[in-house]
Order: structure tokens, then sequence, then C-alpha cells
């Protein structure tokens, strides 16, 4: 079907490169962690969990093209509902699990 309508893109002219699995799976993931504390460090927050680099890495050496959403929690299963403020998320490796400076409760 490519090959009907963009010919010239497969004539050797060229290099294509697809990352179907992306397409597929960019946006299904889940991952739970505990934050095992909270900590201030200059004017920044710090938010120590078990989640890192290792389950981010694409994330952490491209934020923008790769976001993660990430939601706060209480006890109870329910959502935090405390105004939210910028924050680091430290993991394992790092303040490295997604963007710096994400916004949570």
């Amino acid at each position: 079907m490519l090959t009907d309508t963009e010919s010239a893109l497969l004539d050797g002219r060229y290099q294509v490169v697809t990352e179907f699995v992306r397409s597929l799976l960019a946006k299904n993931g889940f991952t739970a962690s505990v934050v095992e504390y909270a900590e201030h460090s200059g004017s920044r927050r710090i938010a120590l969990t078990h989640a890192g680099a290792q389950v981010a890495v694409r994330t952490v050496f491209m934020p923008d093209a790769w976001p993660v959403r990430v939601t706060a929690h209480g006890p109870d299963g329910g959502p935090k509902t405390t105004t939210s403020v910028p924050q680091d998320i430290a993991g394992p490796q790092g303040p490295e699990a997604g963007s710096p400076r994400i916004p949570a409760p």
C-alpha cells in the first residue's frame, strides 16, 4: 500500500525508519510507586520513589517527546486533593523519572 502511494520512499534513495511499537504502546502503561519521603533541596521539592529511570528511559533523555503523567494518591487509594506544586520525582538512580518539576500534590 505504501509503495503504491509513495513509491519514491522505497526506491532505495531514502532510508525509512519506523517505530510501530510506539504507535501501539506509547500511551499504554502504568507504574505505581510509594513515595518514601519528600524533601526540599534549595528551592526544589523532591519526592523520592521506587520508580526511576529504569521504567522511563526514553523520558529521561527526551522528556518533551516522551512525557509521563504523574498523579498522587493517598493511603485510601483516592486522589490527593492538595494544591499541586512543581516537584522532581527521584528514583533509585537519581532525580530522573520523568521531566523535572512535575506538578504534583
